[in-house]
């Protein structure tokens, strides 16, 4: 009688018809002797348990000893059971010798047949084609000065392409003063320039280029678990979340685009505008933010929004985006809950957040009510610009004053911004707002809960309202629920929420409510705030980060709260 034998390493092998559950049963049979309707199952027999250690699968050239255990029919163990190896159903495969010694000789599968008292009982043994063709992840791979990735070697195929393994992995660096390669398939890069890591197993080979670039960094900004920036040669990068591919991507990757003139960093997603006008979007578009006619998460390269309009200015938001056109007008697209989009719009969006769909618009569309702007801003449920003297509009959710037209009421259409101050640039943060005057002096409206308002008392107001104190300020750019600005002198100061250090003072102090200096005494050239950290771009092109790292978002692979700036990885 021929039983079921089992791999103690896990390797189930089908023999004879002994059975091991009840789903094994044949047809007619249950384990309920108490039901005469059904005939009893078989009595339990004795059986022989091979085992192959770790060798239950195995390769041309490998040799391994078998172990056998006898059992009785009550399950029992029988330790003088002499059991007899008897020999190999496929020699040309795998050959047994007397004393349960395997030696794999070619792919194929072989029975293993041992026998004791009247038991005969075998194992298969599979044996796998030699490696002769590598399958990687990725084929080429950038990288930045002190990066660490990981070259997944996605298959090995034999000579007729089937499925294999190999014990005999190896990863070298033609060049380790590039990069060097660890016998796991880590690479660290250490110095600008290009090598080859060669990967071999058995007779297999192939290989990975991995390109090291230094960088040097035009303006960068953060979103929520994402970091990006525009280097000096208009090539794009990004860190964390949105990041094309998995290869390195705790730190700076290329954006595979054209050069862009200027970047948009949004909550979950970026934009970038060429200097002819062309605007690129990618990240999260369950919204439509990305403007691309369709919605959903995009993971993969950056595409082309869906517009005739040439653009000269762009601005990402929390879950829409809003440009000015080189003819001066102004359109948004992406979500349109509150009517931040500022125009009427009939698309259905299902966005990650809202188990419901919500309005929203997946091209670019034109606000009418709206002409001559010259900057623009998306913030989160809200959208403001300004034009040429001045004069500032905002449209949609504004339960907070956030509009800034003395209202708490929605706008699906720009209203005017009362108080008849002139601004020559504004930002929209989460449920606030804040600009400056051509002289530099700061206003804010809007939510003030953590200070993001600028003003002493944690309310909201409805109009703009004089933050800052002397300081005067060229640029200024809102985060979620902190903001900061660049001085005259290149500081960069930050207010708001400062749980994580996201406005550059030190954990512990709690909200700023009037804006502070970022700690360590650097001289940026822009700073954009996130969510939960800040990034910006000194006047010596390197690239900062401050506030909550989350392993991806600083571009360096760290996690924790910095309330100091933090250089990203990969520059001099």
């Amino acid at each position: 009688m021929r039983r079921t034998v089992t791999w103690l390493a896990g390797l189930a092998l089908s023999i004879g018809a002994a059975f091991t559950s009840c789903s094994d049963l044949p047809t007619g049979y249950r384990s309920d002797p108490g039901n005469p309707a059904y005939p009893p199952a078989p009595a339990p027999r004795a059986r022989i348990s091979i085992s192959a250690g770790d060798y239950y699968s195995s390769l041309p050239g490998d040799t391994f000893r078998l172990q056998a255990t006898a059992f009785d029919s009550a399950g029992h163990v029988v330790p003088t059971a002499i059991i007899r190896w008897v020999g190999s159903s496929n020699p040309a495969v795998a050959t047994l010798d007397s004393t349960g010694k395997v030696r794999a000789i070619k792919k194929g599968v072989a029975l293993v047949i041992a026998s004791w008292a009247g038991v005969t009982d075998s194992g298969s043994v599979q044996v796998f084609g030699t490696a002769a063709r590598l399958v990687l992840e990725p084929e080429s791979g950038v990288m930045v000065p002190g990066a660490i990735a990981r070259i997944n070697v996605y298959q090995v195929l034999d000579a007729e392409g089937a499925g294999t393994f190999s014990r005999s992995l190896s990863y070298t660096s033609q060049d380790s003063a590039i990069a060097r390669a660890g016998g796991d398939g880590t690479v660290i890069a250490v110095h600008a320039g290009r090598t080859t890591i060669n990967i071999a197993a058995d007779s297999a080979r192939d290989s990975v280029t991995i390109d090291v670039r230094s960088l040097a960094f035009l303006a960068a900004g953060a979103g929520r678990s994402l970091g990006c920036g525009t280097a000096a040669d208009g090539s794009a990068w990004c860190w964390g979340a949105i990041t094309e591919q998995s290869f390195s991507r705790g730190y700076p990757q290329p954006v595979n685009a054209p050069p862009f003139a200027s970047i948009g960093v949004g909550l979950d997603h970026a934009c970038g505008l060429e200097a002819l006008g062309a605007a690129w979007c990618w990240g999260t578009g369950t919204s439509g933010q990305l403007g691309r006619g369709s919605s959903g998460f995009s993971s993969g390269p950056p595409a082309l929004v869906q517009s005739a309009a040439p653009f000269r200015v762009l601005s990402a938001g929390a879950t829409h985006s809003c440009a000015v056109s080189t003819a001066g007008q102004a359109y948004c697209w992406g979500s349109n809950i509150a009517g931040e989009i500022g125009a009427t719009t009939s698309d259905l969006c299902f966005p990650i957040f809202k188990g419901t769909p919500i309005n929203c618009t997946l091209r670019p569309t034109l606000i009418p009510a709206l002409s001559g702007p010259t900057t623009i801003a998306a913030g989160a449920g809200h959208s403001c610009a300004t034009n040429a003297a001045g004069d500032a509009w905002c449209w949609g959710l504004n339960d907070e004053g956030q509009l800034g037209d003395g209202s708490t009421v929605n706008r699906a259409a720009p209203v005017p911004v009362a108080g008849g101050l002139h601004f020559s640039t504004i930002t929209a943060g989460d449920h606030f707002t804040c600009a400056l005057t051509a002289g530099g002096a700061l206003y804010c409206w809007g939510r003030n809960s953590s200070g993001q308002g600028a003003r002493p008392q944690p309310v909201a107001v409805s109009t703009p309202t004089a933050g800052g104190g002397a300081t005067a300020f060229s640029q200024v750019a809102a985060g979620m629920n902190h903001a900061c600005a660049i001085a005259l002198d290149g500081s960069a100061w930050c207010w708001g929420a400062n749980t994580y250090g996201q406005a550059g003072a030190s954990l512990g102090t709690g909200a700023l409510f009037q804006p502070t200096a970022v700690a360590g005494g650097l001289a940026f050239r822009n700073v954009k705030p996130g969510d939960d950290h800040s990034c910006g771009v000194t006047t010596s092109g390197t690239a900062w980060c401050w506030g909550l790292a989350d392993g991806f978002n600083f571009g360096d692979g760290r996690a924790g709260a910095f309330p100091v700036p933090q250089k990203v990885l990969g520059q001099p």
